[in-house]
């Protein structure tokens, strides 16, 4: 048991003599010329630790200090820990989509202080979704006109931008005769619906960035149409910035119809 005791004891000294832990000041790094191989030091006033390499200088393995993390507080905020183990607190709405997968934060000090964020590295992508507008008044479509009958919102800007996704959902009302829908972005009309009949329905309508920040697609389903209820087109509106959607509604014949509840969701890539 003693023998056992004096290998180990002698192996702990060994091994510790061979690597020694040695503390300087950040300022004598890059000046350092005479560190022995395997030697560990660390700097004392920024906590950096450096290995001892063959021809006497030394060569960084680790900053405590070099971790960041991103959290997504599921409330429209971010929370930014940066490598001071400080933490922040980010709108997303104050996000600016760069266009390439990365995202630009200015905390208004300088561009010096602008933090990039990138989200399309090879993590699994991740799709955050979120109801952002909900309009529960019932609206009486009793003209045959354009631009009498409508429900609108605003989608932020910076929510599309190259793949980012809105889904909007509403329910109509048709008692009797025919309807037709028009759903406009930014002041540009994506489609016009042919006539819709007298059954009453739930329309769901997708808008979405396609590929760049002024180039977006939109499909349009009526549940209880054929083919008068679907509908796809384009627009090219700058979503960089805040842009208005309106969903208008007009009679075609018949009574007059309801436009009913509506809301709209959403949907974001994230990575994880």
């Amino acid at each position: 048991m003693r023998t056992c005791f004096y290998i180990v004891f002698l192996h702990f000294v060994w091994f510790n003599f061979l690597n020694a832990q040695i503390e300087i000041t950040s300022s004598a790094v890059d000046s350092f010329s005479t560190a022995a191989q395997g030697d560990y030091y660390i700097t004392t006033d920024t906590n950096e630790l450096y290995v001892g390499l063959e021809g006497g200088t030394l060569r960084k393995i680790s900053n405590p200090n070099e971790v960041t993390s991103l959290i997504d507080n599921t409330n429209g905020t971010l929370t930014f820990k940066n490598e001071l183990n400080i933490s922040n607190t980010i709108n997303k709405a104050n996000l600016v989509d760069n266009g390439d997968g990365t995202y630009t934060f200015s905390n208004a000090t300088g561009t010096s202080d602008d933090v990039t964020f990138l989200t399309n590295s090879s993590s699994d992508n991740q799709v955050v979704s979120s109801t952002f507008w909900i309009d529960t008044t019932a609206v009486t479509v009793s003209s045959t006109s354009w631009g009498v009958h409508q429900k609108s919102f605003v989608i932020p800007g910076n929510t599309l931008g190259t793949g980012n996704a809105v889904r909007i959902v509403c329910y109509r009302i048709n008692p009797g005769g025919s309807t037709q829908i028009r759903l406009s972005y930014g002041g540009q009309t994506f489609y016009t619906s042919g006539n819709i009949g007298n059954n009453s329905s739930r329309m769901e309508f997708i808008i979405f960035g396609n590929g760049t920040t002024n180039s977006q697609k939109s499909f349009m389903d009526d549940a209880n149409t054929g083919g008068n209820g679907q509908r796809f087109g384009v627009s090219t509106v700058d979503s960089t910035v805040d842009q208005t959607v309106s969903i208008q509604i007009r009679k075609v014949s018949g009574s007059d119809k309801t436009l009913d509840f509506c809301s709209a969701e959403k949907m974001i890539i994230s990575t994880s």
